[in-house]
């Protein structure tokens, strides 16, 4: 017998009955490890998503899956006939184990694509290179991705896939796009009114029904709020600010006329490409940060939703089902880090649970994998036109390791963390601010073998993200004209010790520190990472006073 019995009971999208309330939230590439050409999901990619199934989740939604040919990327309409005969493998094996599955269909990103040439719905600046505008996509083009999002959503249908989710009304990609004012300056029938801003997005949902029958379950990624301020400008929580986007008010009626139109779910949570620490939350952001909007929306329509965010905590979740909040719990990278996940809930072995630390160095890192020396990491001249700082750790031994930290950028961009050049950096710094409320047994044990006893509590040292950590700065009265290390890790210091975190240091007089980047062994560049603490801002060469390193 669980103890979370609403988390762990049935739930109805559409005609499919999904065994569990705890869903997969669509994360992928498209390496050819992962997906063939056509949309497909090789054996290594589908057994990914079945690892998963076996593990307890009940629904998996697969990350997402190109629709726009000849994009140089995998589509499903590069062979329809291969993409069925190809995906019966992910479906058959995901229902062995109880569970159902929706493959995300993507329209793709519009502004927000690396490649400025994409369409958009206006002449829009490209959230990468905000000196070029993507351009005005043409209502050719839009008819054309409605018949591609219908024969998509067929194929999957005939290899056995329980449904679709639409990508996305959601983080500034190419439908939410349509569906914000400021981002629609369109003078057709798709632009203008709310409801010309959503024609695309509804008559897709329209065509599909149309081509597979009003049974078959679709899903839409949605963001309820924008959090946005204006290109490439994020809010912050807790934030007054002019929203740029859409807000709560005008999210309500959007959602009311997506399921009017059609849909069958609305898998939830907030923000853009301008404010990406919201839809990918890293460890400074708030746990559970979308619920309390997601929960709004859930007010006033009546088909089911999900919520994610940094949303792991099987016990908040159930009292939110409970309370008729959501309908279900959706996780990403905690799943990641432990696709057995959802049977540890159920069974009650959360001690057992290996915990995503939401630190983005093992998933956005490796997604676009950062040329290290080509950073200069090692090299005495540090690259600053590459908007980050190479810096040298030394631990009691004299041993070193490299990680990056990232710098404002230059031009004053302010577009959360990435900043303007996503080949150099990301969101995964290498140096990462962060602490723990106390681990749990997983975290415990890793501590013990450091040194630091049961229930440690740990708070990197490092510059993060650009957007919060000049809030801090400005917060903490600490200027930020790109100062060196040292200088960046007190100010640091001094902001949290100052309490303008969200939770304060638990020891004032003891900071422990994790620091994790690169080290060269054997003369190659290997992963690694630093555990230790360093006395009352002792930070001065960055030398840990007690280091245990692998």
């Amino acid at each position: 017998m669980t103890a979370y019995k609403h988390l762990f009971s049935p739930v109805k999208i559409g005609s499919v009955e999904i065994p569990n309330r705890i869903a997969l939230l669509p994360m992928g590439v498209f390496s050819p490890r992962l997906m063939n050409p056509d949309g497909s999901y090789t054996k290594d990619g589908a057994d990914y998503y079945i690892e998963r199934a076996k593990g307890g989740t009940g629904l998996i939604i697969t990350g997402l899956v190109p629709l726009p040919p000849g994009q140089h990327l995998p589509s499903i309409m590069n062979n329809l006939e291969t993409y069925v005969e190809n995906q019966k493998y992910l479906a058959d094996g995901v229902h062995k184990y109880g569970s159902k599955v929706f493959i995300m269909i993507s329209a793709l990103s519009g502004r927000s694509s690396t490649n400025w040439e994409d369409p958009a719905p206006s002449a829009l600046p490209n959230v990468w290179d905000p000196r070029h505008n993507n351009r005005e996509m043409t209502k050719q083009e839009i008819q054309d991705y409605i018949g591609w999002f219908a024969k998509g959503a067929k194929a999957a249908k005939d290899a056995g896939i329980d449904g679709v989710e639409i990508h996305a009304v959601h983080e500034g990609y190419l439908l939410d796009q349509f569906t914000i004012a400021n981002f629609n300056r369109r003078t057709d029938e798709y632009g203008g009114s709310l409801e010309n801003r959503l024609r695309f997005p509804c008559e897709i949902v329209k065509a599909i029904k149309k081509e597979c029958g009003k049974e078959f379950p679709v899903s839409l990624r949605y963001s309820v709020k924008s959090y946005t301020k204006g290109f490439t400008k994020g809010a912050v929580p807790g934030e007054e600010f002019e929203e740029f986007g859409r807000d709560i008010e005008e999210s309500i009626k959007v959602a009311k006329m997506l399921e009017e139109a059609g849909y069958d779910m609305l898998d939830c949570d907030n923000g853009t490409y301008d404010a990406w620490y919201w839809p990918h939350p890293p460890v400074y952001m708030p746990k559970a940060l979308n619920l309390d909007d997601v929960a709004t929306i859930r007010k006033h329509i009546n088909i089911p939703v999900i919520c994610g965010g940094r949303f792991d905590d099987p016990g908040l979740a159930d009292a939110a089902i409970a309370d008729g909040r959501i309908d279900m719990m959706g996780m990403g990278r905690p799943l990641l880090a432990d696709p057995d996940l959802g049977n540890k809930f159920r069974d009650g072995k959360e001690e057992d649970i290996r915990p995503c630390i939401a630190c983005h160095f093992g998933c956005l890192a490796r997604i676009f994998q950062i040329d290290y020396e080509k950073l200069g990491i090692g090299s005495d001249e540090p690259d600053h036109n590459g908007h980050t700082t190479p810096v040298r750790i030394k631990d009691e031994n004299g041993n070193e390791m490299y990680g990056v930290c990232v710098v404002p950028d230059d031009r004053g961009h302010n577009t959360w963390s990435l900043l303007p050049d996503i080949r150099k950096v990301t969101d995964a710094l290498m140096i990462k601010l962060f602490y723990y409320t106390a681990f749990d047994k997983y975290g415990e044990q890793l501590a013990e073998g450091r040194g630091f006893g049961s229930k440690a509590r740990t708070v990197a040292l490092a510059a993060c993200h650009e957007a919060m950590s000049m809030r801090y700065a400005e917060l903490a009265g600490i200027s930020y004209d790109r100062p060196n290390i040292e200088d960046k890790l007190k100010s640091l210091v001094k902001a949290y010790r100052s309490g303008v975190s969200a939770k304060p240091l638990p020891d004032m007089n003891k900071v422990h520190v994790y620091v994790s980047g690169r080290t060269k062994k054997e003369g190659h560049w290997i992963q690694a990472y630093v555990f230790g603490f360093i006395e009352e801002d002792e930070v001065s060469g960055i030398v840990l006073r007690k280091v245990c390193s692998d």
